[in-house]
């Protein structure tokens, strides 16, 4: 029950907020159903009794809070179908009727779910390897004891299979100038490569690197990883991509937050169990991602990396690639530019 002022107000802010200024309009208020009864509707506004969406999904992917449309609207019902995917529903029509709503229905909100906890990681460094200072690093898998990674820049785009242990580049295919390489990944004997702005997933055969097929996709290509079931694409945003593996069809969305704030610049990725670990783009972190829900549960400081890397004075050298090894649990991590490549343990660190 809404007993205080105080609170009505926060919820009418919230109204007004969410329609953009606009007095009238039916909002969504995320986890909330409401029950209200009342008489008769309230006078000229046609504003009655409701029912919550039955069916409701409750997969909560999207923004924090979406608008809803009214559907079905009467003397005696009026019933909220829901555009997102965020259960129950408030009533609002003038705002200047929704506090005598609110005390009229009797309704009830509850308290918000507490915001994930984000666990506070370190990395423990195992082996520094060499690698390409060439390598403009934008991918990176391993598989069968080679590492396969795509490099960036127009002109001077790559793939490559690569010795971890010696860092030699054992075979190399160059991109048309034309193609920006960026995340890669492995389905099956299939390595799928992303573009930048060029809106073309590259499709070669593992073991040739010979190219067989390209899907489209619409908006930037930044990372790529593969659960075993479905390919999770990032694009710099906020927002994680679930893509067929066969022909990189969009299956659905989720976004990305990190204490309630939407965590965007999501750069190369790698999917391990029930989590997708992201670097973040001119940031020295890793974050870890629940796929299911995402949000991030654990932020990895990788910033004493920096003085071991060798990069050179380049704002853009920064840290990205990351591929895990199954293993042993470990991580490879390096970064644009850089003539060293680390294998990794993500360790949480005492509260």
């Amino acid at each position: 029950m809404l007993s205080s002022a105080t609170s009505i107000d926060r919820v009418l802010a919230l109204n007004f907020h969410l329609n953009h200024g606009n007095s009238k309009g039916v909002s969504l208020l995320s986890g909330c159903i409401i029950e209200c009864f009342s008489a008769d509707p309230l006078p000229g506004k046609g504003l009655v009794p409701f029912e919550p969406n039955s069916d409701c999904d409750n997969n909560r992917h999207e923004h924090g809070f979406r608008r809803a449309l009214a559907t079905d609207k009467d003397s005696k019902a009026l019933r909220l179908r829901e555009q997102s995917r965020w259960q129950g529903g408030v009533i609002f029509g003038d705002i200047k009727w929704a506090r005598g709503l609110l005390f009229l229905c009797g309704c009830w909100l509850p308290v918000e779910a507490k915001e994930t906890v984000v666990e506070r990681w370190a990395l423990k460094v195992v082996a520094t390897l060499p690698h390409e200072p060439d390598a403009f690093t934008q991918g990176l898998l391993l598989h069968d004891g080679y590492l396969y990674e795509s490099t960036g820049l127009y002109g001077r785009s790559s793939l490559r299979k690569v010795d971890p242990e010696s860092g030699e580049v054992v075979q190399r295919l160059a991109l048309d100038p034309g193609y920006f390489g960026e995340g890669l990944e492995r389905v099956g004997n299939r390595l799928i490569q992303l573009t930048w702005k060029e809106g073309l997933a590259l499709v070669y055969d593992l073991d040739t690197l010979t190219l067989v097929q390209a899907h489209q996709y619409g908006g930037e290509g930044w990372g790529l990883c593969f659960d075993g079931e479905s390919l999770w694409m990032s694009d710099g945003s906020a927002t994680l991509y679930r893509r067929d593996p066969v022909d990189f069809s969009h299956q659905f969305s989720v976004t990305v937050m990190q204490q309630d704030w939407p965590r965007d610049r999501l750069n190369d990725l790698a999917c391990v169990g029930d989590y997708i670990y992201a670097n973040i783009w001119k940031e020295q972190r890793i974050v870890r991602i629940d796929k299911h829900n995402g949000r991030v549960d654990a932020d990895i400081d990788a910033s004493p990396l920096l003085a071991l890397s060798g990069r050179p004075a380049d704002p853009e050298a920064v840290l990205n690639g990351i591929a895990h090894d199954p293993q042993s649990n470990e991580f490879y991590l390096t970064g644009k530019h850089w003539p060293r490549m680390f294998r990794v343990r993500f360790v949480p660190t005492a509260r």
